[in-house]
């Protein structure tokens, strides 16, 4: 007989993290659970809270559940998560399924270590981040370089930066560029961004820009664009 499914929540104030333990199936009601209970205590931690779930003891979750999963990852996002960490065992249905859901959904992608140790050190050593990274699927858009327009597709992005994969392989490292992107909004018109940008890294066939003279109320209507995003299954 299978062992029932245990959920363990708790938060530690002085150190903005939330703490969860999951053992056993993941059903549709254990994901309404895990949700209110997360409701209830986020509050108490501050912006930038820390998430660390201890999944190595579970099976695996049941797709009923997919739509209050993604009110977990909503919510999270909406009350100023910083960091996610998932502590796995990488030979694990739990963590195939965790694979396969991340090219399904927008939104944030979990950092995953092999022990509670190892996402501890990982919090401790991290840098801040200035905002969250979305990691969106085959969304265009375009970077100007001295005139010159190029196309590329959005990796991940924040309201501080992104990444762009494109098939242009001029240098790019340490120049000034332009980015325009535009994002759909349900009911409205489609808004539109140009960024100025510089290239702070470049690997292979993706490159890495940080935002300049990016503020309010641009930055807010990014972040209100990418939580929209980030609301929307594939």
């Amino acid at each position: 007989m299978a062992k029932p499914t245990t959920l363990k929540i708790n938060a530690d104030i002085p150190k903005n993290r939330l703490y969860i333990t999951i053992a056993g199936n993941l059903a549709k009601e254990d994901y309404e659970r895990l949700y209110s209970e997360l409701k209830s205590l986020v509050p108490d931690l501050r912006p930038g809270f820390n998430v660390i779930t201890d999944i190595r003891n579970c099976k695996m979750g049941h797709i009923s559940g997919l739509s209050a999963l993604q009110k977990i990852m909503n919510h999270l996002i909406t009350q100023g998560v910083g960091e996610i960490l998932r502590v796995v065992q990488t030979d694990s249905l739990i963590y195939r399924q965790a694979m396969n859901l991340a090219s399904k959904i927008q939104g944030y992608r979990p950092i995953y270590v092999l022990s509670l140790d190892e996402a501890e050190t990982f919090l401790e050593k991290a840098a801040k981040r200035n905002g969250l990274r979305f990691y969106l699927h085959q969304h265009e858009i375009i970077y100007m370089v001295e005139g010159q327009e190029n196309k590329g597709r959005i990796v991940n992005i924040s309201t501080s930066g992104c990444a762009i994969e494109t098939e242009w392989r001029e240098a790019l490292l340490n120049r000034e560029i332009l980015l325009k992107v535009n994002f759909a909004r349900k009911n409205h018109s489609p808004i539109f961004f140009e960024i100025p940008a510089q290239v702070v890294r470049v690997e292979d066939y993706t490159f890495a820009a940080k935002f300049f003279n990016f503020d309010s109320p641009e930055k807010e209507q990014l972040w209100e664009c990418l939580l929209n995003e980030a609301q929307q299954l594939l």
